[in-house]
């Protein structure tokens, strides 16, 4: 048997808390002088809230460590280890089952309803919960697990097989003004409500038993979290993390523009100094040329002053001490 999460006030988001310790307190409303089994009791909150209301509570979960934290915890409430298709409990011998969070954690959770029925007196009540498929399958996550939602027909049938009477009620997050002063208890609390639309509960309460049943009308006024007040701090939040976000994207886009600048002064940059490279190098060659074709110029006319001094007119020149002295221009 899958236990549920082990809830603990302060440790859970604070409408998950709600969400489940509010299905101890609609339990505690058929409790009252009664014996009760909680049924994945978990780290044993709800079992400790209905023995305040019952006669006897004894909560029972596979898993054995939170069974330790919880007989820790609540010292004068009775803990046992179970599973749950083998309630620790005989046949007709209690008034009131509470299976909460088990549905979604339990592969075969209908022998856990067939459990129930086993252990329950005649008149005796059994409460289970199952989230809605419908409304969940909207908002699915990839760590949801396909078994995670049930249907509504698929839940009702499934519980009607054992139970005479089956009623469902829906358990939802409805925002509210509340009008109360300071030593208010709660007592004599009226509300105006419209009828809930069970196709849009988040979650399912059923009340399954083997005759009729009464079944009050319930609100739960959340004292761990202000709804409205949660989600509008969490928007804020949202929006400031938002308005950050795009701050520092803003920032980087700018970055990006100026390395864009400076990588394009420095590709101009680099593209004028290989211009000037090759006219560097084209002006080498030019000299190089000039150079060269100067000294085959001075060759050449060295060579013409050699065959002119060598010439037969001017050694007859040189003979009678007439015309240009070549040697010595040479």
């Amino acid at each position: 048997m899958a236990t549920r999460d082990s809830a603990i006030v302060g440790e859970v988001e604070p409408d998950l808390w709600d969400e489940q310790v509010s299905r101890y307190h609609f339990a505690g409303l058929f409790a009252a002088g009664k014996s009760v089994l909680d049924a994945g009791c978990g780290t044993g909150y709800g079992t400790a809230f209905l023995a305040g209301q019952a006669a006897e509570a004894v909560g029972f979960d596979a898993s054995t460590e939170d069974i330790a934290s919880a007989s820790t915890k609540y010292p004068g409430v009775r803990f046992l280890t179970g599973s749950a298709n083998a309630f620790p409990a005989a046949d007709g011998s209690v008034d009131l089952v509470t299976a909460f969070g088990m549905v979604e954690r339990t592969p075969d959770w209908q022998s856990m309803v067939e459990e129930a029925n086993r252990v329950l007196k005649p008149d005796g009540v059994f409460l289970v919960s199952a989230p809605n498929k419908l409304y969940y399958s909207e908002t699915a996550s990839e760590d949801r697990a396909p078994q995670a939602e049930i249907e509504r027909e698929a839940f009702e049938e499934i519980l009607a097989r054992v139970f005479p009477f089956v009623r469902l009620v829906a358990q939802n997050h409805q925002e509210c003004l509340l009008f109360a002063g300071e030593q208010a208890s709660g007592e004599g609390l009226s509300f105006l409500a419209a009828p809930p639309e069970m196709r849009e509960a988040r979650f399912f309460v059923a009340v399954c038993a083997k005759q009729p049943v009464d079944i009050p009308v319930f609100a739960y006024l959340a004292n761990a979290a202000n709804l409205l007040r949660e989600r509008e701090h969490y928007i804020r939040s949202l929006n400031s993390e938002l308005y950050q976000e795009r701050v520092e994207h803003a920032k980087l886009v700018e970055a990006h523009r100026r390395l864009e600048e400076e990588l394009n002064r420095q590709s101009a940059w680099a593209v004028s100094l290989d211009r000037d490279l090759d006219n560097a190098r084209t002006d080498v060659l030019v000299t190089r040329a000039e150079r060269s074709a100067a000294r085959a110029e001075v060759e050449r006319l060295k060579q013409e002053q050699r065959m002119a001094a060598s010439s037969r007119w001017v050694r007859l020149g040189r003979r009678f001490n007439v015309g240009p002295d070549l040697d010595r221009a040479s």
